[in-house]
């Protein structure tokens, strides 16, 4: 079928579903229905260019995906099911979040197209296209990965013994600068050695492989459930997912069955993990002593949530973010003011390591949110604005136009020069991922954050592929992508080039 016949297809079906849906639950207060088609449109419209899954424009396909789970995919469900906040409500047709929201997808999506096209990389680089060797990749990843995680483990578990701020500020203060800075770049290459191996697992289908990467998702699934840490528990399968995604050019139906899987089984009791500890009182390193128990505890706990004893948020409750882009739109610049660029600053300072300036300025983003906006009682608790929010609460309009601009013409770049349909590298594949982490799957966090642990990645990955990286007799290229044969060296008036001497 002709792209444009899907991708019109697609959107009248969804119109239709939001039409229907909205009319049989008779509405739900707080969602508007030509925002979510108007969105959904958006969010859809890379069908129309995208050729393979790991093109040049795969990386706007994932943002796409993850800008409508953050802020239309909880309306829809309210939509459907008639649910909804009623307060949040008014009579515009679209609401001034929604077109900050629209508008900001929408500059970002213009910004990417552009810089998508003007990083097109030359042919003659790749030619001179480097990766690694299949010993250093089994090798090198496998001893990353143990290292990276035993460091991290200690930090998280023996150091920071639970999530609050001054727990956080007691563990860093009790190690020297030079103990800190190791520590943190151990967490920040932790999850490369689980990339690097599940490259090397989609390059050459090593039994062995397959083996050591399930085991180190159950360790990354018991590290998540004793750290309280979602995101721990699912980085494991999530970065196979994308590897593979990435590297093959398809999407991994078996993968991405057992990553809904865990999504589906694991979520609650994670949930239900976090009430548990927060009853009890339990730290990480308690939870990391009897493992057991803490995961007795947490399907005792997930029970009672079943019966309704408790209330926690789904997963897509807890996914959306137009909630709090909604708060810093009506109140910014009403009752709390603009920060005119005061969040942003510590990425001036990102690559400057706290052993030389031990005292460099830090902004808690999180935490300042929550004084501001007044949203939690507990002054430590860190309250995520997304992206798209912080851009708005710095600059207002101008920010979220220009600052999402930025972040497509970003991510445009990104792609254009790691389009593996061209040729297939580690390097590629970690900025690929790296970026999808930190800036796409990170974008409902804080700007200061994911950026300067994305930069600082960048570096790492730099280093890593000056030292192991070795050049590629042919380009790797993928599978899905069709190759054209050069047409035979010969004409009928000069006969075959290379005559036959035999006869």
């Amino acid at each position: 079928m002709n792209r444009w016949a899907l991708y019109s297809s697609a959107n009248i079906c969804f119109a239709l579903i939001v039409i229907v849906g909205g009319v049989l639950s008779e509405g739900a207060g707080g969602v508007h229905p030509l925002y979510l088609v108007a969105l959904f449109s958006l969010c859809s419209s890379p069908a129309l260019a995208m050729r393979a899954w790991n093109d040049r424009f795969g990386l706007l396909a994932l943002f796409s995906f993850t800008y409508f789970m953050f802020f239309g995919v909880l309306d829809f469900v309210m939509l459907l099911t008639g649910t909804g906040a009623p307060e949040a409500g008014d009579d515009a047709i679209i609401s001034a979040d929604e077109w900050v929201i629209l508008i900001g997808g929408l500059v970002a999506f213009i910004g990417y197209h552009i810089a998508c096209r003007l990083a097109q990389p030359s042919a003659t680089g790749e030619m001179r296209a480097k990766d690694w060797p299949e010993h250093s990749l089994i090798l090198g990843g496998a001893l990353l990965w143990i290292v990276s995680t035993y460091v991290t483990w200690q930090l998280r578990v023996h150091v920071l013994v639970d999530t609050t701020a001054s727990t956080t500020a007691r563990g860093f203060s009790s190690m020297t600068p030079l103990q800190l800075n190791a520590t943190l770049i151990a967490s920040y290459l932790q999850p490369m050695g689980v990339m690097i191996l599940a490259y090397a697992y989609c390059l050459y289908r090593r039994r062995y492989l397959l083996i050591a990467l399930l085991a180190a998702i159950a360790v990354e699934m018991v590290f998540g459930l004793v750290s309280d840490s979602k995101g721990q528990v699912l980085i494991g399968v999530i970065l196979v997912v994308l590897s593979k995604i990435l590297v093959d050019g398809k999407l991994p139906k078996a993968w991405l069955g057992l990553t809904l899987a865990i999504i589906i089984v694991v979520f609650p009791i994670l949930q239900a993990n976090r009430i548990a500890m927060g009853l009890r009182g339990t730290g990480h390193e308690q939870a990391a002593e009897d493992i057991g128990t803490t995961l007795s505890r947490a399907l005792s706990t997930s029970e009672d949530l079943s019966a309704g004893r408790f209330h926690a948020e789904s997963f897509i409750q807890r996914t959306s973010m137009k909630g709090m882009v909604r708060m810093i739109v009506s109140r910014t610049g009403d009752t709390v003011a603009f920060q005119n660029g005061h969040t942003l600053e510590p990425l001036l300072t990102a690559y400057i390591p706290r052993i030389i300036w031990p005292d460099r300025p830090d902004v808690q983003t999180g935490q300042l949110v929550n004084k501001e906006f007044h949203v939690s009682e507990q002054a430590d608790t860190n309250i995520s604005p997304s992206h798209l929010g912080e851009l708005y609460w710095n600059f207002g309009w101008g920010g979220v136009l220009l600052g999402m601009s930025l972040i497509g013409a970003l991510l445009g770049i990104i792609a254009a020069r790691c389009d593996l349909t061209r040729s297939i590298t580690l390097t590629r594949v970690l900025v690929l991922i790296l970026t999808i982490k930190l800036l796409i799957l990170g974008f409902e966090s804080v700007i200061n954050i994911q950026y300067s642990i994305w930069m600082r990645t960048m570096l790492a990955v730099g280093l890593l592929h000056v030292v192991f990286a070795r050049r590629l007799s042919a380009p790797r290229a993928n599978s899905t992508v069709a190759v054209v044969p050069d047409p035979p060296c010969t004409s009928p008036a000069m006969g075959p080039r290379y005559p036959n001497l035999l006869t």
